[in-house]
Formats: structure tokens, C-alpha cells, sequence
């Protein structure tokens, strides 16, 4: 991938050719195309899934901390218990 430096933009290359990047943005070639060919909103993760990832994480954290943490699998018949620990 090469990089050719203008003043206000560069020129990016990638797999599918050249294409040019405003100056001072760190992306590349493919996420410039991506902006340019699709509709990418100002849309952001609602606070409320950010909260449940967290205590997600939190939850492998306390068990991956644990000497014996319990198994994941058992007798039942999908082969699968009910993670109860969150």
C-alpha cells in the first residue's frame, strides 16, 4: 500500500486502486471507500447494550478468575447448561 502526500488530502491505494483521503484522517483506502459507497450514520450503541456487554465481561471475568471455575458443559441434552452465573 503506498501513500502519495497532497496538501489537503492524500492519495490512498488498496487492492481496488487509488483512491483520495481527506489530510489528518487516519483511516486507509478500504474505509474511505466504505464511506464513500455506503450510508454510514451518526448512529451509536445505546447505553443500555453497553451496560449489559459490561456486566457480560464482568461475569467471564469473575469466573476465568476462579482456581476450579465450573464446567460449561454437562448431562443435559443439548450439551449446554443455563450460565446462571451472571
Amino acid at each position: 500500500m503506498s501513500v502519495k502526500k497532497l496538501k489537503s488530502a492524500r492519495i490512498e491505494s488498496g487492492s481496488m486502486g487509488e483512491i483520495e483521503v481527506t489530510a489528518g484522517r487516519y483511516w486507509g483506502a478500504q474505509t474511505q471507500r466504505a464511506l464513500t459507497h455506503f450510508a454510514i450514520g451518526d448512529d451509536l450503541i445505546p447505553n443500555e447494550v453497553i451496560k449489559t456487554l459490561t456486566m457480560i465481561k464482568k461475569a467471564a471475568v469473575k469466573i476465568g478468575s476462579q482456581k476450579n471455575p465450573p464446567a460449561i458443559r454437562d448431562q443435559s441434552p443439548c450439551g449446554w447448561r443455563f450460565l446462571n452465573w451472571l
